[in-house]
């Protein structure tokens, strides 16, 4: 039996291709992204997960790095 990993998801297409959707649900939003390897889904739920940990901020990897410093500081 294979092992379930919270927030991922196997999804298989009608011609029988493989996919995986990671998802992350943070204070009543959904961020989520598809990959063809499971554990490429799996690194990216993580850090995911880190990023919200480490600054609150739950937005995509892309979308937080065109916060700058001083949005940061300002915010706090």
């Amino acid at each position: 039996m294979a092992r379930r990993t919270p927030g991922i998801y196997k999804h298989t297409d009608s011609k029988g291709n493989v996919s995986y959707r990671a998802h992350v649900h943070r204070h009543g939003r959904q961020i989520g992204k598809t990959f063809k390897h499971k554990a490429d889904a799996i690194k990216w739920k993580a850090a995911q997960d880190n990023q919200i940990a480490m600054t609150g901020v739950d937005l995509g990897i892309e979308e937080a790095r065109k916060i700058i410093v001083g949005d940061v500081v300002h915010a706090t």
